[in-house]
């Protein structure tokens, strides 16, 4: 687990620094100091894999986007060992509002 959230973080740093990215949330890169001081006392080695982040532009860059990963999947289900992605707008939370 210690791997697999310090890989997390990774991938969070550089999205949170690249041009067409809009936002990244992850408490790592949160600027709210609640959250950086909660983040702080629940994972002082760092941790947390689970992250979101927007792309800038539009749908189709984000479709773009997905069809080019190499190591991630699209796949709706959570709290699995893969690196995935998901893409709420194709699943059964494009019904919520």
């Amino acid at each position: 687990m210690e791997s697999h959230s310090n890989n997390a973080l990774k991938v969070v740093e550089y999205l949170n620094n690249h041009a067409q990215v809009e936002s990244v949330s992850h408490p790592s890169v949160s600027t709210d100091p609640n959250q950086q001081e909660l983040y702080k006392k629940h994972f002082p080695n760092g941790g947390g894999y689970i992250f979101t982040f927007d792309i800038k532009r539009d749908a189709q860059k984000a479709k773009d986007f997905i069809d080019n990963l190499v190591l991630f999947s699209l796949l709706a289900n959570v709290a699995d060992v893969k690196s995935l992605v998901i893409y709420p707008v194709t699943t059964k939370q494009s019904q919520c509002t």
